[in-house]
């Protein structure tokens, strides 16, 4: 299984993967740029992570990367409520 170790402070990160390597077999592979869909982005104040990749590749999988962007899939005009004063909608079969 992969596990991604980061922190503030290099030296106490250091200090826990020698403590993990004690354990286990631990291989280091490096610099971080994808993780699990994830792409990870150094920057000065920390790391920045974008799914920008990932949702890319499964629209264009989908066959659907060159559909027009919307500001919201979702009418900007209703408004959600707890109660309705409709009665439940039921979901068993008879």
């Amino acid at each position: 299984d992969d596990l991604v170790v980061t922190g503030n402070n290099a030296s106490l990160v250091s200090q826990f993967v020698h403590a993990l390597a004690w354990r286990f077999s631990v291989k280091d592979p490096g610099s971080l740029n994808y993780f699990l869909g994830v792409e990870v982005v150094p920057t000065i104040t920390g790391l920045f992570l974008s799914q920008h990749k990932y949702i890319c590749d499964l629209l264009s999988k989908a066959h659907v990367d060159d559909a027009k962007e919307v500001s919201t899939p979702m009418t900007t005009s209703d408004s959600l409520v707890l109660h309705d004063g409709s009665s439940p909608t039921t979901t068993t079969k008879s």
